[in-house]
């Protein structure tokens, strides 16, 4: 009797199972709860991406038949799952654990191969400080949309390779000044969305660079932030920072943020400073300062008006200037902002009832003007200043008929494009004609 019992027990896992083969001929593999019966006894080779609908024990074991398996993908784990089967593979590089409700991450260690692991939408309240350990080839790490509140001190130092962490939307307030890895350098953190009040990091270890630095929406912040490592970008935008001091900083994203105060950035290219509550007298003011500057977004602000040149001074020499909505009434002739190197000028959505065509007299290489949204009459679109334009945008003005078909079919015939409205004019409203 005991002999025949074993020999059902052993022809229970087989007998009326699906082999794992016939289900995925292909590369890519995706088992839902309708087909979880496997035959755990017909290996398939072909596999190398798999997606499994469970984290139970049982549909783990699927991953002991994928030999060739590079990227899994498992949804909906639940507490304490085991690794213990995620570790069988011996190539794995991607690993997805989402849409879960794993609250305390196990231990990831033995899967030393990882470059990428996928954590985000789970409930992940904390993690341990061997959560990594072990997972030195690991370069990207995303743990966003989850509820982690605090993070071990050196939970990352073990990542030593690691170019992408993201912990956006958590409930993270604090970050120890020394959370990453000495001399670490990455390509982005992200830190969006988190209430996190101050972001600091020690004198003598602190990353050797991280190329982008996100911190929108990070309201709690106040104060000073200074990053004294290279950073190429660094986005504030909807955030409280007041002052930044970063010296390597290229690209500065600040839009609708508190930013009043900023340091000497020798080598700063963009600025965005969009809803910021600027005036021409603050504008000025910050222009002078960073000569570097190339591409600046000074819209939706309070600018209402903008000097002649001004011989005594050094300016930047723009290549794309964004003064929309800020209640400009008119441009000067000898503007200073408008250089040799503009390709692209946006004064849309301004009170502008005239442009002298004296403005443009240095922009010689003027691409794209956008004069939309103003109180234009006539505007000299036949300039030779306008020579090398590509693209114009002139609707919703104050233009009459006879002018636009005049305007439209003249450009008609060129390679200009003429932007329209979202209701599809580009210079008279249908309601007009």
């Amino acid at each position: 009797m005991k002999i025949l019992y074993l020999l059902i027990l052993i022809a229970i896992p087989t007998w009326g199972w699906t082999p794992l083969r016939s289900l995925c001929s292909g590369l890519y593999c995706k088992l839902s709860l309708e087909n979880r019966k496997l035959d755990y006894y017909s290996p398939a080779t072909n596999i190398v991406h798999l997606e499994l609908s469970s984290c139970q024990d049982s549909d783990l074991k699927t991953v002991l038949l994928t030999p060739r398996l590079r990227w899994l993908t498992v949804l909906h784990c639940e507490g304490n799952f085991s690794t213990t089967h995620l570790e069988a593979p011996p190539n794995l590089d991607i690993l997805r654990l989402r849409l879960g409700n794993v609250t305390d991450l196990p231990i990831l260690a033995n899967i030393s191969k990882l470059e990428k692991l996928d954590l985000r939408r789970n409930n992940i309240v904390q993690l341990a400080n061997k959560t990594f350990q072990g997972l030195t080839n690991l370069r990207e790490l995303n743990l966003q949309d989850n509820l982690i509140r605090e993070l071990p001190e050196k939970v990352f130092h073990p990542l030593k390779k690691l170019l992408y962490l993201d912990l956006s939307r958590n409930q993270i307030s604090q970050l120890s000044e020394t959370f990453l890895p000495r001399d670490i350098e990455m390509i982005e953190l992200n830190l969006r969305e988190n209430p996190l009040t101050k972001l600091e990091f020690a004198i003598f270890v602190h990353p050797k660079s991280i190329d982008f630095i996100d911190l929108t929406n990070c309201q709690e912040m106040r104060g000073q932030l200074s990053l004294p490592f290279k950073i190429y970008t660094l986005n504030l935008e909807f955030s409280g920072v007041e002052s930044t001091h970063t010296f390597w900083l290229a690209e500065l994203k600040a839009a609708n943020s508190k930013v009043n105060d900023m340091s000497m950035m020798p080598h700063l290219k963009v600025l965005d400073l969009r809803g910021t509550n600027l005036t021409w007298l603050r504008a000025n003011e910050i222009l002078r300062r960073y000569i570097t500057l190339e591409i600046v977004d000074l819209s939706n602000n309070f600018i209402r008006f903008i000097p002649s040149e001004d011989h005594q001074s050094v300016w930047p020499t723009f290549k794309k200037l964004n003064l929309s909505r800020n209640g400009l009434w008119d441009l000067p002739v000898n503007c200073p902002l408008f250089g040799v190197q503009l390709t692209s000028l946006d004064v849309s959505y301004n009170r502008l009832n005239r442009i002298d065509m004296a403005t443009f007299e240095g922009a010689y290489d003027l691409e794209s003007l956008f004069l939309q949204g103003n109180q234009l009459c006539n505007f000299e679109y036949r300039s030779e200043k306008l020579y090398n334009l590509k693209e114009l945008a002139v609707y919703d003005n104050d233009f009459d008929g006879s002018y636009c078909r005049e305007m439209e079919g003249y450009f008609g015939n060129s390679s200009l494009i003429l932007h329209r409205s979202s209701r599809g004019y580009a210079c008279l409203k249908p309601e007009e004609n």
